[in-house]
């Protein structure tokens, strides 16, 4: 299973190669009773009781008490599976998932 991370300080420019963020599809809002976290994935599957999801960019980014950024941190993962979790999965509007692929 493939993996990735770039880092970047929170003056930089965080370069993340574009096939990594093109064809993103899906924002999911994963529901916990403490806290809500959302990332991108470009498509998702059911087998069994598990969701499979492909192609998912999560920013994981350090912030400070205030809120700031500290350290910008983008992660790849070429499959996240999610199995006893509520999840929402809510379709990126096509303009927006133009604009990430460039056009």
């Amino acid at each position: 299973m493939e993996s990735k991370e770039w880092t970047a300080a929170p003056d930089e420019d965080l370069l993340i190669p574009t096939e990594y963020i093109t064809g993103l599809n899906y924002e999911i809002i994963v529901l916990s009773s403490k806290k809500v976290f959302t990332f991108k994935c470009a498509e998702y599957s059911l087998e069994g009781n598990v969701y499979t999801l492909h192609r998912v960019i999560i920013d994981t980014s350090k912030r400070n008490a205030r809120g700031q950024v500290t350290l910008q941190r983008v992660s790849y993962h070429e499959k996240v599976m999610l199995a006893n979790v509520g999840f929402m999965a809510i379709p990126i509007p096509e303009s927006e998932v133009s604009q990430q692929s460039g056009d």
